[in-house]
This record gives structure tokens, C-alpha cells and sequence, in this order.
């Protein structure tokens, strides 16, 4: 980095400079701030001024779901690093509706800054990290920023609801809120292979590992026979894990479960977990009453 002029080459404060001193050192000076290797870059716009001083990209958002909307807002601050510029998200946020959108159909979120202000843009395509930056980009164009993963229904519509966790951020949010499903009705079965019972729906950035855990109670109207249950990633048929199980100790004897999963998520997009449940004889029921249910976090 060049070396800043000295005080008095640029000041009165000291030997007042000749003409040609003061010259040769406001020209150190230019140099220290912009010359190659300077403070402020060879340009001294942002990008440069920021890995000159050692800013760093900021990401300081939240992405939520209001109105039916999709909302930017501050949290922690309120820079967003796009293109390179930190630019500020006003405090009111800036608002994505879903008008356009397809039924039933998972987006990435992005920001992008359109002269005067932020503003926010759904893709179907997919994203990568920028070589310049360091933050997430849309694939095809690195002018925008990745904030989250939303999806729609069939109407079209946003939807972030306790068994539907369709809004994920990319940073300062994730799953804050877990995703439940219950049994919408006690539910009975003979069938000896799984059985499809309830399910719920949640995002996922892909690489994690996430927890299930199961609560309720079942009951089986042969005594000594065995209800069993499992958990299903995208499948009403398999299960993805060890299946839990409760013994009927007399004819229509009640069993209570409570049981917690790890399962390995490796892709990213729109996943389901489905409650599976079936017996070794007997007819099983799984209560509603009970608080049947299971429950999606990380």
C-alpha cells in the first residue's frame, strides 16, 4: 500500500509547504487512498473501498410472510450486499406478492437494486456463490442476491403454516418455526405394511440433518399384538426410520409413544415427512385424541 504524505507536506500546521511540496504530497495522498493497492481502490467506488478497508458483504435481513406478501425487512442492521454495494432496506421493508405466480411451484428469492432502492424478484432457476463477493447469486446473474426459498399452492399463493413450512432464509431465519402435523381423525388399520396417516411439508436448503419427533398414543384390539410406526421422507409407503412400536398388553389395550428421529435431508427444494402406521395382527388405531403427532425442526 503506498505510504500516506507526511503532516506538514499538506498542512500549515507545521512548516508551512512550498507550492511544490504541497503538490508532491496531496499526490502521496491520492496515491495512498487510490493509487493500486490504496484504501480505497483504483476507482474508489464501494466494492473496492470495502475490501480496501475490510468491510465486509453485508446480510443484514429477514424474509417473512405478511398480508400475503413476502417482506424484506431489517434485522440487525439493514445493508444487503448486491453487486458488489452495500445498500440499505428501508425500514418499512420492500414487499413481493405472489401476482404471477405458479400453483404449487418453490422459488428463490432474490434482491436485487434497481438505481434507487431495493427491490425483490422470484426465479425457478438455481443459485451459486459469487467469486467476487462471497455471497449467494442467482445463477444466471450475480447482480442479485440470494435472500430465501418460498413456494406456492394451488392457488398461487405464499404459504408459511405449521404444516406447510413454505418460507426458508438463506441467513437470519432458517426454519425459526417448526413444522407440525396431527391426525385429522383417529385412524385404523389391519394392513401389515405401512400405512399412510398424516404428513407434513417443509424447505430445505439440502446438506442438514433434521429432527422428528413423534407423540400420541395408539391402541390395538388384540391383546399382545404390536402397532408399529415410522416417519417417511417423500414417501406414503417407506419409512425412513427405525419404526417405534407399542405392544397391546390386553384386547383394545393403550400404548403411548414418544419418539425422536434424526433424518438426513441431501437435496434441496419441497420435501414431505409422512406418519406411517400398521400392526402384526390385530386392527390398530392411532388416536387424534391422544395429540397424535409429529413434529419437523433443526
Amino acid at each position: 500500500m503506498p505510504a500516506p504524505p507526511a503532516k506538514n507536506d499538506i498542512s500549515g500546521s507545521g512548516a508551512t509547504p512550498s507550492n511544490a511540496q504541497a503538490r508532491s504530497g496531496f499526490g502521496a495522498l491520492w496515491e495512498c487512498l487510490f493509487g493500486t493497492g490504496g484504501f480505497l481502490g483504483t476507482t474508489g467506488n464501494q466494492p473496492e473501498a470495502r475490501a480496501g478497508l475490510g468491510i465486509p458483504s453485508m446480510l443484514q435481513y429477514e424474509v417473512v410472510l405478511s398480508g400475503g406478501n413476502l417482506v424484506l425487512l431489517p434485522r440487525d442492521g439493514n445493508l444487503i450486499c448486491i453487486d458488489g454495494y452495500n445498500r440499505p432496506i428501508p425500514a418499512a421493508g420492500v414487499t413481493l406478492a405472489a401476482t404471477g405466480t405458479a400453483a404449487n411451484t418453490t422459488y428463490n428469492i432474490y434482491a436485487s437494486w434497481n438505481g434507487s432502492a431495493v427491490v425483490m424478484e422470484r426465479d425457478t432457476g438455481g443459485h451459486a456463490l459469487s467469486s467476487n463477493y462471497g455471497v449467494r447469486v442467482k445463477s444466471t446473474d450475480a447482480t442479485r442476491t440470494l435472500l430465501a426459498k418460498a413456494r406456492t399452492v394451488s392457488a398461487g399463493a405464499w404459504v408459511n403454516s405449521s404444516s406447510q413450512r413454505f418460507l426458508i432464509n438463506w441467513v437470519n431465519g432458517g426454519r425459526k418455526v417448526s413444522a407440525k402435523t396431527a391426525l385429522p381423525s383417529t385412524l385404523t388399520t389391519s394392513s401389515t405394511s405401512p400405512q399412510f396417516l398424516g404428513s407434513v411439508e417443509f424447505l430445505s436448503w439440502g446438506n442438514e440433518t433434521i429432527s422428528v419427533s413423534l407423540a400420541g398414543g395408539m391402541q390395538n384390539n388384540t391383546a399382545n399384538a404390536v402397532n408399529f410406526i415410522g416417519i417417511g421422507l417423500d414417501s406414503n409407503t417407506v419409512s425412513s426410520t427405525p419404526s417405534s412400536y407399542g405392544q397391546a398388553a390386553v384386547n383394545n389395550g393403550y400404548m403411548s409413544l414418544t419418539q425422536t428421529y434424526p433424518i438426513d435431508v441431501a437435496t434441496e427444494g419441497n420435501h414431505s415427512l409422512s406418519i406411517l402406521g400398521w400392526v402384526n395382527s390385530g386392527i390398530g388405531s392411532f388416536l387424534s385424541g391422544s395429540g397424535m403427532s409429529a413434529m419437523v425442526s433443526v
